[in-house]
């Protein structure tokens, strides 16, 4: 998790030491028009963070009901998995009729949209506190709306097998990523925003079609439907 703030990120709060987690994906995919790509993922991802002692926490927090978390002693602890739905278009810097060499690295860009389901908890002393749609907390499920930009390279291994490295930036107008909801010093919720980000990489196979690059079907490199595994 990166950071989570007012809608242009003016003003931001860190709340926990923030921790790296796994994720993956399914991506299918579809080249057009020599440069863009058309396509869908699904995923899962998993943040989580670590709050040695609350009470002396920079901002408020609230959770679910009327309490506060700097009333809960420490060490807290999230734990949020993300289950994301996403459709994108790319933009590749090269014409995909030039894209012939083997472990030749291609760039190129990314941006979508789709939405994200939680199950995020939190936990004191190692004991659950708080959560939506956890196994503690599965009657609280919930979803919120995402936009996302990425930058990667593409590269083939073989004629139809290539491998893309990307990094990519997530953004929901929810600020429950760390499941723990912001507030004022009037205790009115600031209703903030989060960013995540995620770096992946992955094995991709491309069918052949009917444009194959650079006018011959021998190299089999057909800009059709490639996807991730």
């Amino acid at each position: 998790m990166m950071s989570e703030g007012t809608s242009i990120f003016s003003d931001r709060v860190k709340e926990f030491d923030q921790q790296a987690g796994l994720a993956a994906d399914i991506e299918l995919s579809k080249l057009l028009l020599n440069h863009f790509e058309l396509g869908m993922e699904i995923g899962i991802s998993n943040i989580k963070g670590i709050n040695d002692d609350p009470t002396q926490s920079p901002s408020k927090y609230r959770i679910q009901g009327d309490y506060f978390i700097r009333d809960l002693e420490g060490p807290l602890e999230y734990s949020n998995r993300l289950i994301s739905q996403k459709f994108f278009i790319g933009y590749y810097f090269r014409n995909f009729n030039n894209i012939s060499t083997i472990l030749n690295p291609e760039p190129f860009i990314r941006a979508g949209a789709g939405y994200i389901s939680y199950g995020v908890e939190l936990f004191e002393n190692n004991q659950s506190t708080s959560g939506k749609g956890t196994e503690n907390y599965a009657d609280l499920s919930m979803s919120s709306g995402l936009f996302f930009a990425s930058f990667g390279v593409k590269s083939y291994l073989t004629p139809n097998f290539f491998m893309n490295i990307t990094y990519t930036v997530n953004y929901t107008n929810y600020d429950y990523l760390d499941a723990v909801f912001n507030f004022d010093s009037n205790e009115e919720r600031l209703g903030y925003n989060g960013m995540y980000s995620e770096i992946k990489i992955g094995l991709f196979y491309q069918f052949a079609g009917k444009g194959k690059r650079n006018g011959g079907p021998k190299n089999g490199l057909g800009p059709n439907l490639p996807f991730s595994k």
